[in-house]
């Protein structure tokens, strides 16, 4: 799902400083959400320290994927982008 075309789409009908957030718990998927943002420059990475991608957003609700991984040991990162 996060290819090039797909942040295109996404950043037609944002808003200015508009954000989308992405989880993960897949450690390949992980490195491929901040090649392909960082790849793009009509997006900032919303982050200041780890403790932000290591923290679920307070405006984001635990999914039951979430939920699993954590009951699974894998470890869950989200990550904010903000439209330019």
């Amino acid at each position: 799902m996060v290819q090039a075309d797909f942040l295109n789409s996404i950043y037609e009908i944002l808003k200015i400083n508009g954000t989308i957030t992405i989880g993960t718990d897949h450690r390949i998927l992980k490195t491929w959400i901040l090649e392909v943002f960082q790849a793009n420059s009509k997006f900032d990475w919303q982050v200041q320290n780890s403790k932000n991608w290591r923290t679920r957003p307070k405006d984001c609700f635990a999914t039951k994927y979430e939920e699993k991984s954590i009951r699974e040991k894998r470890k869950p990162s989200w990550f904010v982008f903000s439209k330019k």
